[in-house]
């Protein structure tokens, strides 16, 4: 279930819908995680939206993938190659790390005139 909740977040931080499926390959340390990654592979597609879901070695995963560690066993990977435009997401996240790099430069919160009310506090909430 673990890999199904990882591979939701993953579409939704990329506002993929459910009409395009999308290629899942998942890799695992060891033989047991992988038998049961394998047995619940039709679930795990059902369950989210998915073209396939593939059981392969770390080395045979394809250029293109978004990865999402599931947990330290599991990782999972997505196939975004020819899904995603590589510039828009280059161009979002540019934006977002501009919006990021003005509010940190930006005055501290304790010394912005909104925190006037700071001095109202009990002593032992200041620290």
């Amino acid at each position: 279930m673990c890999v199904c909740a990882r591979r939701l977040s993953v579409r939704d931080r990329y506002g993929l819908t459910n009409k395009q499926k999308t290629e899942v390959y998942v890799t695992c340390a060891t033989s047991g995680a992988a038998k049961t990654v394998q047995d619940g592979a039709l679930y795990i597609e059902t369950l989210t939206s998915s073209a396939s879901v593939t059981v392969v070695e770390a080395a045979a995963v394809p250029d293109g993938c978004s990865v999402s560690v599931v947990n330290e066993l599991v990782s999972g990977f997505i196939l975004l190659k020819g899904i995603l435009n590589p510039e828009e997401e280059l161009k979002k996240l540019e934006k977002r790390q501009k919006e990021v790099g003005s509010a940190s430069a930006s005055t501290p919160p304790w010394q912005s005139a909104n925190f006037a009310d700071f001095a109202k506090c009990p002593a032992f909430g200041r620290s």
